[in-house]
């Protein structure tokens, strides 16, 4: 079997959303590998959470001025129905990007 990388998000994450960004289909696994954010806030802080499921926090990162961007590299097995999703607490929007593997279950 061939194994391709597969973009599950890539947009504009944006405070007080609290949607899934993507849902596993049925019948499939999905693994989260990379996880990037990038923002360009002057002086504004924004504390970031990538979630399986709220609660299940995958990457927390913490953006600042001078550390506008934040990337996570590892692996996290999600089933068929487990939705990534985000929380941005602060005041801007920022580009989220979040990649992986998908398999049959």
């Amino acid at each position: 079997m061939s194994v391709y990388t597969v973009t599950f998000f890539s947009g504009a994450a944006h405070p007080g959303d609290n949607d899934p960004l993507y849902t596993v289909p049925p019948g499939m696994v999905a693994i989260v590998r990379d996880i990037d954010v990038v923002g360009a806030w002057d002086g504004v802080t924004a504390d970031i959470f990538v979630y399986r499921d709220l609660g299940a926090t995958i990457f927390r990162y913490f953006a600042t001025a001078t550390s506008p961007w934040g990337a996570w590299r590892g692996r996290s097995a999600l089933v068929a129905g487990d939705g990534i999703g985000c929380v941005v607490a602060g005041s801007l929007a920022f580009d989220l990007t979040i990649a992986g593997y998908i398999f049959p279950a």
